[in-house]
Order: C-alpha cells, then sequence, then structure tokens
C-alpha cells in the first residue's frame, strides 16, 4: 500500500492565524482567556485549546469579565457591541479572508445594494457577514434560490469563502444574465480553490482518497462531495481512531487531503496509524 499525501494539507492561513493568536494570548494572560465560539470547525483542535486552558462561551451574556478572542469566523458588528458594553478586552483571530468580506458587504450596502450572500445559511461565517450589515442581506445556497433575489433593484454579492468555485461561478453567471446592475466581490479563499482542483486530481487518481476533518467542517464536507463524485472510495476521517482497515488492501495507492481546519498533528497520526495497518495487510 502507498501512502500519498496532498500538497496542500493541514490549517490554511487564516486557521493557523487563528490558532496562534490564542496560543500567543493564553501564554500571556497566564491561561485567563475566553473564546465566544469554537475557533475552527474541529473537535481535535477545541479540544487541544480546552487542555491548553481557553474557555468557550456560546453568546457575549455568557462572557465574563477579563478577555475574550473572536474566532476565525468572525462575528457581526452587534456582537462586537455587546462585548464592548460588557467591557472586556477583545482579541480579534476573525481570518484576514472573511473580514475583506465583512469590509465588501459593508461597501455594497453603503452604495445603496441590496447584498446577496451566498453561503450556508446556519454557517457562522455567514451571519458574521450579514451581521456587518445589521443582517439585511439576501443568503441564498445554490442556483435554485435565484428567484429570491429582487431583479429591479442593484445587486451586490459576496461569498462564503470556503465555497465551492465552480458553483459560485456558475451562479454568478447566472445572475449576471438577469440582474442589469450588479457588482460581485470575489471572496473565495484561494487555499479552498487550490484543495478543490487538487482533490479532483488524487480522486481521480488514486484508489482511495481520505478526507481528513470534522463532519461539521463546511470546506472538509465540500472536500469529501468533489472526492465522492469521481471515487466511490472516497472516506470522511476525524482521526486515526475513525479510520476502517477493512477498506485498504496490498497494493492499494491512498490520497490524503485535509479541510482547512485539520490540524498537521493529527494527519501525522493519521499516517502513523496507516503505516501499522500496511504492515498487517
Amino acid at each position: 500500500m502507498q501512502i500519498i499525501i496532498a500538497k496542500n494539507i493541514g490549517f490554511c492561513f487564516g486557521v493557523e492565524r487563528a490558532y496562534q493568536i490564542s496560543l500567543d494570548t493564553l501564554k500571556k494572560k497566564n491561561g485567563d482567556c475566553q473564546m465566544l465560539g469554537n475557533l475552527v470547525h474541529n473537535e481535535n483542535v477545541i479540544a487541544d485549546l480546552k487542555k491548553k486552558g481557553l474557555k468557550f462561551v456560546s453568546s457575549p451574556d455568557e462572557a465574563q469579565k477579563g478577555l475574550v478572542i473572536i474566532r476565525a469566523h468572525g462575528v457581526g458588528d452587534a456582537t462586537i457591541k455587546e462585548l464592548e458594553l460588557k467591557k472586556v478586552e477583545i482579541v480579534d483571530a476573525t481570518c484576514p479572508l472573511v473580514k475583506k468580506a465583512q469590509d465588501f458587504a459593508r461597501k455594497l450596502a453603503k452604495e445603496g445594494r441590496e447584498v446577496i450572500i451566498i453561503g450556508e445559511n446556519n454557517h457562522a461565517e455567514v451571519k458574521a457577514i450579514n451581521g456587518s450589515i445589521d443582517n439585511r442581506g439576501i443568503i441564498i445556497e445554490s442556483d435554485k434560490e435565484i428567484d429570491k433575489i429582487p431583479k429591479d433593484k442593484r445587486i451586490g454579492v459576496v461569498v462564503q469563502t470556503t465555497q465551492n468555485a465552480r458553483k459560485i461561478n456558475k451562479i454568478i453567471k447566472r445572475l449576471k444574465e438577469i440582474i442589469i446592475d450588479i457588482e460581485f466581490c470575489d471572496t473565495l479563499c484561494d487555499a479552498v480553490g487550490k484543495r478543490q482542483e487538487e482533490v479532483r486530481e488524487i480522486a481521480s487518481q488514486r484508489d482511495i482518497v481520505l478526507v481528513v476533518g470534522s463532519k461539521n467542517s463546511a470546506n472538509t464536507q465540500r472536500l469529501f462531495e468533489i472526492s465522492k463524485e469521481i471515487n466511490e472510495k472516497t472516506f470522511s476521517v476525524e482521526n486515526k481512531d475513525s479510520l476502517d482497515a477493512s477498506i485498504f488492501f496490498d497494493g492499494a495507492e491512498v490520497g490524503i487531503i485535509s479541510g482547512t481546519s485539520a490540524p498537521i498533528w493529527i494527519i501525522e497520526e493519521i499516517v502513523d496509524e496507516l503505516k501499522k495497518i500496511k504492515e498487517n495487510l
């Protein structure tokens, strides 16, 4: 059995940055820190930060006096104001690309455009983008919801950073056909796009594909869906304990790729476990 690891693996820039900000802040404050929401959608990362002393709160109301870290997905303006009223110290670990999407949304709204956000309605990042324009955006998840968009108004479009680039291009093309005045701000994450292209290549060339990451991670699940369409033997793996030894066989080429919130140490543990499985084939 041969194990082939993707070029694009582990944390992306935004997650790595947020993780390091969290570690640095914990060290500076001797562990007396809170985070609003989960840093990223990965249980292994959250468990690691909890061990290091980071406390997690689900709303500003739960925040105690001291310091609150804003997660990589960001939050809306109203949430920031709530935290400011509680007079807590705020450390912002929002991914710069999410910040960019929020800034674009504000700009479009200020221009008097109806802001369309293409993304998952209940995703934390989408809520943060919409929260930057007082939740006045229209959220659509696919081209099937285009009818929700008023055709007679000036339209501005921003995108959840982890969306499928090919799907977004299809939606934008359709919107430009039916709306006269439309401005599209490309807020797709380049790192996510590279992984989506690489997983297509891996899925077409390898016998088995392992997509590493949490099942509640949007970008990880997109990688899984893309790969599964190409290669039926695609499996979602959260950690070494979720590996099923029975799917592997002697001589198999196993491709490994990860979502942007999967830490490198989890991938290394999975590779070590695969080597053990290989010895027993």
